[in-house]
Formats: C-alpha cells, structure tokens, sequence
C-alpha cells in the first residue's frame, strides 16, 4: 500500500512546475513547496525529531503549517496541530497528553537555511500519520490517532467517488484540527493539482471573492456556514462560480432542506454532496452525493471500502426503520485514542459473533428500504420526556425542513421542550401544524424561541449556555388536593414518567393508551380501594377529572390477604386454563399452544440453568400439572421446590438457517399437561452466538410471562440479586376467580354480558369459496400490510386532532371492511389484554391473558368521526 507522502512525490516527478499553492495570489509549484519541506524536515532532523515523535504546529501561517504538516509526514513523524486561536488551557492540555519532541509556532525561513532532508519519504502505511484531539464527554479533549494507510485509503475513496484528477482546485477553509482540512490539503497534492490558501478570518465576500478569481472546482463546509456564504451570493457571482465550480461537499451537522433549496435555486449546476463521518473513521465514513431534497435526515451509503451497521443494545443488526446505535467499519478506521486503552477498547471494537472490528459511533441512526442510513442523532441527546424516550435531533430535522427555518435546536427546559429557530419570519400556525404533520404531541415543542444564529463553541457545536433563556408558561398547574398527589404520583408510575404532569395533563397525550388504561385502573384501585369504570378513564383522560371522580366514591378495595386461597393438595382452574384444557383435547390442539421464546444470552449453560431453576422454584405454576378428577373436572396440582429439575439440553447448529429448521421442529413437539413438567429448554450456539430455546404451554404462561421471563433471565445474567418469592401467586388467582364466580356482582356483570352480546352471531360469516371444516384445525396465517408515509401521517394528525389513538383507528377500519365484505353491521373482534387484576399479579407468569370483544356498529348513517368515536368507547 502507498501514503499520501509516496503519491506527492511521484507528482512531484511528474510535473515539478505545476502549481501546487496559491497564497494570497502568489503562486508556489511543486518543486517549491517540496524545497520548502524538505527544509523544514532538515531542521526537524537537527533537532533530534526521530520516526513515530509527535511534532505540534500552532502557527496562523497557512502556508507554514501546510510545508509543517507535509515535512512530519516525510520524516516519519506525527502530526498535531493545535488552532493558534485556542485557549491555552487546551493547547496546554494537548501538548501535555502527546509530549512532542518538538512545538513549532512558526517559521522563520532565512534563519531555517537552505539546507534540505534529502532522504527519500520515511513514513509507511502503518505508521501514525496525526493525531486529532476532539471534544471528550469529560470535558479533556481525547488525541485520534490515525494511520497513514487509513488516510491514503479514505482520500483514494474520496477521488474516485467524484472522478477527481490533477485538474482539483480546493479552497482551504477549515481548521486543520478538523480531518475535513486533509481533503482541502493533502487530497490536491496526491493527484497534481493545487490548493487556494487564505486566512481563515477571511469575510465571505473576500471568500467568494478568491473561489471565482482562483476557479476553485471543490469548496467545502458545514450547513451553518453555507447557510450565511449562500446569503453572499449574488447572481452574477453565482454565474461565474458555475464556470468552474463542481461540487459543494457539505457536512458536520444535519442538512436542512431550506438550505438544499436555496443553494439547488442560486446554483442548479453544482452537484451537492452530504458527508458524514466522526474522526476515528477517517474523515467521511458515509456519503450521499447529488442531493436533490431531503424528505428526511439521510447521510448515504458507505463510502468506498468503508462498511456500517446499525444495531440494537445487544450488537444485533436490526431491521431497516428499526433505530439503532451506528457501527463503522472498513481498512480505513482510525488506530485508536493515544495513551487511553480503555477508552479504545469501549469505542474500538469486534461486531458482535465477528472478528470484524467496528467503531461505535454513539449516534442514532437506521436503515431505509433503498439501503441508505438516516441520522436521528446522538444516542447521549436521547431524553426521556412526557414518558417516552425521544430524540432532540429528529425535532431539530422536522423543523428546518419548513423553508422559514434556517437552524433549529431542541432541549428539554424546565419541564419543557423548546425550539430555538433561525428565521426571519416565524410563521407559528404553520410551523406548529407541520410539527404536528411530522411528530406525535409528546415531541412538539411547547415554545419556539427565535435567535438571530445558534451560539457555538471552537469546535462548532452548539453552545447551549449561551442561548438565550426562554421564558417558561404557567401551563403546568401544581395538584391542589391530597387525590390529585396521589394520581400525579400513580400516573408517573405507569406511563414511566420521569418528571411529574401538571393536573390539566391528558393521559392519552403523555403516552397513555388502551393497555395502560387498565394499568391505571388496577393502580388506582390498589391505591385508593376506589374502582375507576373504564369508560369513565376513557371519557375523562385529565388528572384533574380522575382525582375529582375518585373523591366522590367510596372504599372497596379488598383485603389482599383474601386472595389467598387456602392450602389443598389440588386447585380449579382459572377460566383461561379451562379454555386451553378444552382446547389441548381437541385435535392439534396440544402443541397448538406452545410457546416458543428464542433469545441471545451472554452465559454458560450452567449459570443459564441456575437461574432457570431459581425461577421454577420461585413461582408455582412452573411446578404445576393438570388432572382430571372423579367427575371429569380439570384440577391443577403444585409440586414441591426441588422437585422439579432444569436441564438444558445442548446443541450446536452450523447456520440461522439450520437454527431456524432446528426451532421450528422443536415448536410442534407436545407437552403432556398431566406429567409435565410443562417446559422444556435448549442451549444452542449457532455462528459464534449463544441462544437460550424456551418453551412453554400457555396453561401455564402468556405473553407478558415471556416478557418477564427474559428480563429475569438478563438482571440475574447481569448479577443483579434474586427475587423473592411472592405470597400471592397464580393458583391464588385461579382460587379467586373461582369464589368471585359465585358471588352476586359476578352474575349481575354475566347477565349484562350476555344481554349485550347473546344477540350477536356466533360466526362471522364470509363470503367463502372454500367449505368451512366441521373441526377446528388451528390452521392460520399471519398477514400483514403496510400503510404508505401519506397515510401514516393522515393517521397521525387525526390523532392529533381528535384525541382517537391510532390503535382504534385500526380497529375502525378492520371491522369497517368486515361489514363490507359480511354484510353484517355489528361486527365484533377480540383483543388481547394482560387481564392482571391486581397489582400482586402484575409481575408474575401465569395464564392471565383475556381476549375482550369489541364490538361496533358500522351504520351507513354515521359520519367517520361519529363511527370511529363508537369504537373508541
């Protein structure tokens, strides 16, 4: 493999008086810049710099620091620059962490001499070629170090991406602390052609200015800056810019489709191009050229040999649309940290089940359906706010993609999310409407402030401190009695609310929903020993209103000692385990209700089958079978701790697809609901990858006992301590259920059930081209659909502006195209729920699930509005 030093020197064979620099106007060739390098690195020499020493320039000459930068490379040393203009604590706190040999601050040419280093290059491809010191989550500052053969490879990428050759003219207008300067700098010098050098303290006029004088072809920066240099430009300017002006390479932060606009309308004839790339990737590590629009925050593909993943919290790929942690990869990633080998060893890593070894990028990103990675920021930006975990930068890309917004910053302030927005006409109405367009209610900021330009620091982030306070409304109103604390207190609970809601707060807007609706039920029942209707929750979703209904009620909550039932060598069954008893004796019914889990675990068989058996011992209904007694009745016996043992049995499989055969096979293996036990496990590895195969029958599980299953199985993995066992536990339910059958307000609440639905066909009748089977065969498919963005967008704004989730929306729609293709009115259609009835049980396994019918009546006479308020209710 070559380095960019190798390649400068075959140009400079090649065409010793081409330019190679234009400085203020004064022109250098080749072969001048190459004396003048080779007399730097002879002083460099004279003053003991040897291969591998770190060399500092701070020097405001760009000219200087260039030849600087170029004779380091040539002697074999590393490169660190230091921005003359940066406080000195930070140059101070880089030149203490690299110990150079030598900080050159600048150079006085007639007291350097006109001797020459006149040994060929000494820098090979896996030498360190610089350092780049870049902001640290500490506050210090943490030294890159790269390679030279990750350097050549990334601008080798960057050329040929672009078909660049000896005709490139740059403009050198970043930093050289950035990695973005190499591509201004060392790219031109690589292929023959030339780099245009002014101060950095050049006015935009001067620099559009210089760009057209100069015939510059390749002109780089940041959205921020091309969002004043655009500003600048006037027609006839843009015109000649066009003449010789190819490419505009934009990066460093999220692209805002105004800005795409503007630049697309004042030159339609340069191509724009969208990099990404954190500085231990080696300058860009994703590229989306020719942007036309940006629908959403897409930064393109991998660039050239580079590879990306985007994966869960377990380094597991995940889906496209799926979000997850950003993973680079590729021959051109940087060495590591200088001197941190713990921060390497975090941040420089191996892909999960590979060798292939991976920078975690710590942004937030996913796929899209055309292969191309969409940014939704930094996963250290993810807060949680009004119960949901939210990402402030997608907030910031739907608000500029409003033409009227330059720039946008989003923070949480005080309980409140705010918008800070660069604009000169803030159109309010039509900002918020296209939020509400784009984003649920929890993510819509409750203020927008207005600045002139978003404050940054040196490195060009954000400077939060510096903008401007905004002032808070009295929208959050305190609770004024004892109810309101304890709902404010019970709702914080079960929406996982980190900050606590006003007494006005809607439920349903904080991230409520059906499922939490009977959550909150349950919650406040066990809190107050006051019983919330449903319908009631449904209709009358603020604090204020539950507090207020709650006040008026009396005391009813029972007793828990009461739910335990009393010590017997047998129990009834819950009305669920009776269903699925019913079931399992009908043909194809047994394995029919397996439940199958298959889950990566980062443990030993044995620790894995420890922790399964404190979980069978701790809850009952793992140790439980069923009979039938003298008179035909289904009972369930518990059998003692101990006695029933965990044994995982152990396979090794060659592929995911021979996992996927092996588990499928498993799946329709019946279990024996008399012998039991009612269980079984595998632990599989499969490509470097471990995997724990559980299945149990639902007599004894559901869904949400799968849930808890998996995160016992992780906090105890983890070494977090086991729990204890529960009092209360799944035969008390089935007990309960069976004494609460027998009680009056049972048989009032049957009887109204029955009025209600008795009149209700058994069937729903289609129009069928097949014969219905006399027996039930369990003989299903899954389907699904996908709705267009339009859609999806419509359905959010009618949530929006109704309050009817989309969850009914749903439902309204299934049951409107039953009755269309039925012809029946009232159509009615299960849906699952924990049917938990007490807090006791909400965190242990067992069958609780209950399938609630919903049922509606879809009347030609009804508007949708009125139909879909129906359903809701």
């Amino acid at each position: 493999p070559s380095t960019v030093v190798a390649d400068f020197a075959r140009q400079l064979q090649r065409s010793p008086k081409s330019v190679a620099a234009t400085v203020l106007s004064k022109e250098y060739t080749y072969a001048q810049v190459t004396n003048d390098i080779r007399r730097i690195a002879y002083a460099l020499k004279k003053q003991g710099v040897k291969t591998g020493d770190r060399v500092v320039v701070n020097t405001p000459n760009a000219y200087q620091e260039q030849c600087s930068m170029w004779a380091i490379w040539w002697i074999g040393a590393v490169y660190v620059p230091v921005s003359h203009d940066f406080p000195e604590d930070r140059k101070q706190t880089v030149i203490s962490d690299c110990t150079p040999a030598v900080v050159l601050t600048a150079v006085d040419w007639e007291l350097l001499g006109e001797e020459v280093f006149t040994e060929d290059a000494q820098s090979g491809p896996k030498q360190v070629a610089y350092l780049l010191y870049t902001s640290g989550s500490t506050g210090v500052p943490k030294g890159v170090a790269v390679s030279h053969g990750s350097l050549y490879q990334k601008l080798q990428e960057e050329a040929a991406l672009y078909n660049l050759d000896a005709s490139l003219v740059t403009y050198s207008l970043t930093r050289s602390v950035f990695d973005v300067s190499f591509l201004e700098r060392v790219l031109p010098w690589m292929l023959g052609g030339r780099v245009v050098m002014h101060p950095l303290e050049d006015d935009v006029a001067a620099t559009i200015a210089n760009l057209i004088r100069e015939k510059v072809t390749v002109l780089q920066g940041t959205p921020s800056y091309f969002a004043h240099w655009v500003t600048e430009l006037t027609a006839d300017q843009a015109l000649a810019l066009q003449t010789h002006l190819q490419h505009l390479c934009i990066g460093g932060e999220s692209l805002p489709q105004a800005l795409v606009t503007t630049l697309r309308k004042a030159l339609p004839q340069v191509q724009i191009n969208n990099h990404y790339g954190p500085t231990e990737a080696t300058i860009d590590a994703l590229v989306r050229p020719k942007v036309e629009e940006v629908s959403e925050n897409l930064i393109g593909r991998p660039l050239g040999a580079g590879k990306a993943w985007v994966v869960d919290a377990h380094g597991k790929p995940v889906p496209p649309y799926f979000p997850g942690e950003l993973l680079l990869g590729g021959p051109a990633l940087a060495e590591g940290y200088w001197h941190d080998e713990e921060k390497t060893a975090t941040k420089f890593a191996k892909l999960s089940g590979t060798d292939e070894p991976v920078f975690r990028s710590g942004d937030l990103a996913c796929w899209n359906a055309e292969g191309e990675i969409r940014f939704l920021g930094r996963a250290d930006q993810q807060v949680k706010f009004r119960g949901y975990r939210i990402e402030l930068e997608e907030i910031s890309s739907v608000l500029v993609q409003q033409s009227q917004i330059h720039e946008a910053a989003v923070q949480v302030w005080e309980n409140q999310l705010v918008a800070w927005v660069v604009t000169q006409d803030l159109q309010e109405e039509r900002v918020r409407a296209h939020m509400a367009s784009k984003l649920p209610s929890y993510m819509q900021p409750n203020q927008l402030v207005v600045v002139d330009s978003l404050p940054r620091t040196h490195q060009g982030k954000i400077n939060w401190q510096a903008l401007p306070k905004p002032e808070i409304s009295e929208s959050f109103e305190e609770p004024v009695t004892d109810t309101e604390t304890l709902v404010q207190s019970v709702w914080s609970s079960v929406l996982g609310l980190d900050t606590v809601p006003s007494r006005q707060a809607n439920f349903f807007e904080l991230g409520g929903d059906s499922l939490r609706l009977l959550k909150l039920q349950n919650a406040l029942t066990q809190e107050t020993g006051k019983t919330l209707e449903v319908g009631f929750l449904f209709a009358h979703p603020s604090l204020a209103e539950q507090a207020a209904e709650l006040d008026t009620l009396s005391n009813n909550q029972e007793d828990l000692s009461s739910l335990l039932a009393p010590v017997q060598s047998d129990y009834p069954l819950s009305p669920e385990q009776h269903r699925l008893w019913a079931l399992s004796h009908v043909a194809g019914g047994l394995e029919t209700y397996n439940m199958p889990l298959l889950v990566p675990v980062d443990g030993s068989v044995e620790a894995l089958t420890g922790v399964l058996q404190e979980v069978v011992d701790r809850y009952d209904i793992f140790r439980t079978t069923f009979q039938a007694d003298e008179a035909g009745q289904p009972r369930q016996t518990l059998h003692a701790e101990g006695t029933v043992p965990v044994h995982l049995n152990t396979h090794q499989l060659k592929d995911q697809a021979a996992l996927e055969a092996y588990v499928n096979e498993q799946l329709y293996v019946p279990f024996d609901l008399e012998a039991g036990p009612l269980f079984r496990g595998e632990y599989l590895t499969c490509e470097g990858q471990t995997y724990l195969y559980w299945c149990m029958h639902h007599i004894i599980s559901d869904g949400v006992s799968v849930s808890l299953l998996v995160e016992e199985i992780r906090e105890r993995l983890l070494g977090q301590a086991a729990k204890a066992k529960p009092t209360v536990q799944y035969k008390d339910y089935a007990y309960w259920t069976a004494a609460r059958a027998e009680t009056e307000a049972y048989q009032d609440d049957r009887t109204y059930w029955m009025s209600h639905l008795g009149d209700l066909e058994t069937l729903t009748t289609l129009s069928e081209t097949k014969t219905r089977p006399g027996q039930h065969t369990f003989s299903g498919e899954y389907q699904s659909i996908n709705v267009s963005d339009a859609t999806f967008q419509a359905m959010k704004e009618l949530q929006q502006r109704s309050g009817i989730s989309m969850n009914t929306q749903i439902t309204a729609a299934y049951h409107a195209l039953v009755a269309r293709y039925t012809g029946q009115e009232r159509v009615i259609s299960g849906m699952p729920a924990s049917g938990r009835p007490h807090q006791v049980w909400d965190d242990q396994p067992g069958c609780f699930v209950k399938t609630l019918p919903v049922v509606t009546t879809v009347s030609p006479g009804n508007t949708i509005l009125e139909y879909l308020r129906e359903v809701e209710t």
